[in-house]
């Protein structure tokens, strides 16, 4: 499966994904940082793990993360130790301090976490497919469309704006429209969660068979 892709299974699932629950409206939890946190199997494992057992010595979480992961022990532990591990230390979601890593992260970040790990361990969306969409999911317009798109269907990229711009007051909904245009739906379309066509600007949902 392509990086930026997933299949027409993992499709239907797309635009439903994780709208709602405590993480959606808390205070101060940072829900952009959160998806782009997710957005990364070897992280949502590490965060898996550390959340059941609260700290773990990085070597044994190796171990765990490539019990669960198709890859590589040494170049995963190369990951986990000079990428994952100071990322997550710096969001604030773990405490790393080599060769001991404690969980930090918030409720919301548990539950959101956990909501996610239940699409792959139900086997309708693959880690690859989960990557992805929590990737998408981390910027707030594309998060404000797929959710406008699954109320209303089909609408074009004026009418999307027009709904998106609601929760984003520093932002016109020109502004809006332009972004999404260029940037947002595109991203969108590329990885199947809707169709977009740049010259009536219509933006569709992909809708689950």
């Amino acid at each position: 499966m392509a990086a930026d892709t997933y299949s027409d299974n993992d499709s239907t699932d797309t635009r439903r994904a994780f709208p709602d629950g405590p993480w959606a409206d808390a205070e101060g939890f940072d829900v952009d940082r959160a998806f782009e946190t997710l957005a990364s199997a070897p992280r949502r494992a590490v965060l898996g793990h550390l959340a059941a057992v609260e700290w773990e010595d990085v070597d044994a979480l190796v171990d765990r993360v490539a019990a669960r992961l198709p890859a590589d022990r040494e170049t995963l532990a190369v990951a986990l130790e000079h990428v994952h591990l100071p990322y997550l230390d710096a969001v604030g979601y773990v405490a790393y301090d080599h060769p001991w890593v404690e969980y930090a992260a918030p409720r919301e970040l548990d539950a959101l976490r956990e909501a996610v790990e239940n699409r792959s361990e139900a086997g309708s969306v693959s880690e690859d497919a989960l990557d992805v969409i929590c990737g998408l999911l981390a910027d707030p317009l594309r998060r404000g469309t797929l959710l406008a798109l699954d109320r209303h269907g089909t609408l074009n990229v004026r009418d999307v704006a027009a709904h998106v711009a609601v929760d984003h007051p520093e932002l016109t909904a020109d502004d809006v429209a332009l972004r999404l245009h260029h940037i947002h739906l595109p991203r969108l379309a590329d990885a199947g969660a809707i169709e977009y066509d740049p010259e009536t600007t219509l933006a569709t949902p992909v809708l689950p068979e």
